[in-house]
């Protein structure tokens, strides 16, 4: 992946790989040596339609490390999304359940249609997207009426346990919490 958005957008390896690095959901934050220029080479793969920039944009915006607040987090992960970056789903999932960044009555914030986002996002192999789409089944959300049956229990727990060994630290937690080794 990193490759891919080397050559077309000018973008060294190197600079994208601590990008990603500090701005993993999950892992620890770094510090960019040269925080507009990844800005710059961000907003340039962006123009382009590199589903990963829009991802790192607005992570940086929903982190209040960029301008823009809420809304702007939200329309950079939905472009994300739109190109095709499940992390870009996953996060929209969290931003849409806590009502950040878009109208309480907006028709996306329906757990049904969350539901729905966490499974595209497992889909896609996005580690929280497996986490959030796992919660949904274990929990019965996003199903109205919903009776959780031992079989939807051991696909939940599989795939926090999937999720755990793909490094979410929330899965993690959770498999910890519940003696599933992972």
């Amino acid at each position: 992946m990193l490759m891919a958005v080397a050559s077309p957008a000018g973008i060294g390896p190197s600079r994208l790989f601590r990008a990603e690095l500090g701005l993993s959901f999950d892992g620890p934050r770094i510090e960019m040596e040269r925080p507009e220029a990844t800005l710059a080479a961000l907003r340039r793969a962006a123009a382009m339609g590199v589903p990963r920039a829009f991802f790192f944009l607005g992570e940086l915006t929903a982190q209040g490390k960029m301008p823009g607040g809420a809304r702007y987090a939200v329309a950079l992960f939905e472009q994300g999304w739109a190109w095709g970056d499940p992390d870009c789903a996953a996060h929209l999932v969290m931003l849409y359940q806590m009502g950040r960044g878009i109208d309480e009555d907006d028709p996306k914030r329906n757990p049904e249609a969350l539901r729905e986002l966490a499974r595209q996002s497992t889909i896609g192999g996005s580690p929280l997207g497996t986490y959030l789409y796992a919660e949904y089944l274990d929990k019965g959300l996003g199903k109205p009426n919903a009776r959780v049956s031992r079989s939807t229990r051991s696909h939940a727990q599989a795939l926090y346990r999937q999720s755990a060994q793909d490094g979410n630290a929330l899965a993690k937690r959770w498999c910890r919490e519940h003696d599933v080794p992972y």
